[in-house]
């Protein structure tokens, strides 16, 4: 049987895998909230908690596009983290899950931006080893070059590892400290997390996918899906 501390070795080491599929190698879209958040569930033994994270840590970052050196967040990473403390804390507080997933998917947010700095300095990095890559072009050292792309891929694996051991040590060492404080109240209050999450992504796929010319089919669209909705109900 697996032991709750392996499980959570495992979801570093996973972290590892989705930073690396995030940036450097393979790009299969398991790094993706939706599958990255599932496989944290599985690990952890609630599928359906993390695939509600993965749900709503999904949507809202669908708008960031990875072109030249924009500065994107880290998205991928912090969604992962914020369903490895949903999942850990919520066994903890059982009767507080709406709590617990509000201040686990606000962490997350929050740690996406803050792992903006982390990913230009991943950046950095794979430049000194691009050039060295370069160099050894130059001197006529062709065979090199796998190495150095390993070593690119190496990187980005122990950033993602480090970056999901961090975070997640520092939510799950925070979060006790405000859930101690919560009631019944705050927990009938926190139950508004999901919908207006969910509602701020599908804002972010709105702002992608209508334009002016498809905004009449979109309404549409929206108009027919209402209606299955009351017809089944």
């Amino acid at each position: 049987m697996i032991t709750s501390e392996a499980s959570l070795f495992y979801c570093f080491l996973f972290g590892g895998i989705v930073s690396a599929d995030s940036d450097a190698a393979w790009q299969t879209m398991i790094s993706q909230p939706l599958v990255a958040c599932s496989v944290a569930g599985a690990l952890l033994g609630n599928v359906t908690l993390g695939l509600t994270v993965g749900v709503l840590m999904q949507l809202p970052f669908l708008a960031e596009i990875p072109v030249g050196g924009v500065r994107l967040s880290q998205s991928n990473l912090a969604s992962f983290v914020a369903a490895l403390l949903a999942l850990r804390l919520c066994q903890a507080y059982p009767g507080l899950t709406n709590s617990v997933l509000f201040f686990s998917l606000f962490l997350g947010v929050f740690f996406s931006w803050v792992g903006a700095l982390q990913k230009q300095w991943l950046r950095q990095i794979n430049l000194f080893i691009a050039v060295r890559a370069e160099r050894a072009v130059k001197d006529g050292h062709c065979g090199r070059l796998p190495f150095y792309n390993y070593l690119g891929v190496f990187n980005a694996f122990l950033s993602g590892c480090l970056f999901v051991a961090i975070f997640f040590a520092l939510g799950v060492n925070l979060l006790p400290g405000v859930l101690d404080l919560m009631d019944a109240r705050f927990e009938r209050a926190f139950s508004f997390a999901k919908p207006i999450l969910l509602g701020a992504g599908l804002g972010a796929v709105l702002k992608i996918f209508v334009k002016r010319k498809t905004v009449s089919l979109a309404t549409l669209g929206a108009a027919l899906s209402t209606l299955f909705v009351f017809m089944k109900g």
